[in-house]
């Protein structure tokens, strides 16, 4: 047995519309004086291409949403820019002010080919609910393909599909093939890779 619920938001939030949105729960709280809804056990959330599944969702407020999970990761679904996206972490935010999602805990975005991990990643979102930046720090990793790096801090413009690597970054090819400076740049669509060491020093390679 399980709850089954339809709710609408009084306000947009970051890729959630006033829009029915289904829920599914093993069990649903109603905290009417904080005015906020838990839902509980193997939640599956769907609102037209967004899809979630988590441990626990919590609604507060009309649009505030957060999403944990004890035993596994939240999983998040969705398109942007005609691209597969999912999204998987230990916490998920909704922060509809500054129309971004926040992600803790073993975070990691897929988007096509590329796969991006980190500790904690931070995703920006334009009016249009498409993804403009990515921004991860701690335990930064990515893979694409045959190419593989990590860093301490990254920056990626999703749209132009460049990421940027700071903090000992070092990129390495499946042959054998390494890369590293204080700032490395990658074209994801071509796969050049522009070295940064300071303002002054920049150098280019290409990985082939």
């Amino acid at each position: 047995m399980g709850v089954k619920s339809v709710i609408r938001l009084e306000k947009d939030n970051v890729l959630f519309s006033r829009e029915s949105i289904f829920i599914n729960a093993r069990k649903v709280k109603i905290l009417e004086k904080l005015n906020q809804l838990i839902y509980d056990r193997k939640v599956n959330l769907n609102q037209g291409d967004v899809s979630m599944e988590a441990d626990k969702i919590e609604i507060k407020d009309e649009n505030q949403i957060t999403a944990t999970s004890s035993r596994g990761n939240v999983s998040l679904s969705f398109q942007s820019d005609n691209k597969e996206v999912t999204i998987k972490g230990k916490h998920l935010d909704f922060d509809s002010q500054n129309l971004a999602i926040n992600i803790s805990g073993k975070a990691a975005i897929k988007s096509n080919e590329n796969i991006l991990r980190a500790s904690d990643i931070q995703i920006r979102f334009n009016a249009n609910n498409e993804i403009e930046r990515i921004s991860g720090k701690e335990k930064v990793n990515f893979l694409k393909e045959d190419l593989s790096g990590k860093s301490d801090r990254v920056e990626w413009n999703f749209k132009q599909d460049i990421m940027v690597l700071r903090g000992s970054p070092q990129i390495r090819k499946q042959d054998g093939g390494k890369t590293t400076g204080k700032v490395l740049q990658i074209d994801l669509k071509t796969g050049k890779i522009t070295i940064l060491s300071t303002a002054s020093d920049r150098t280019e390679t290409i990985i082939q």
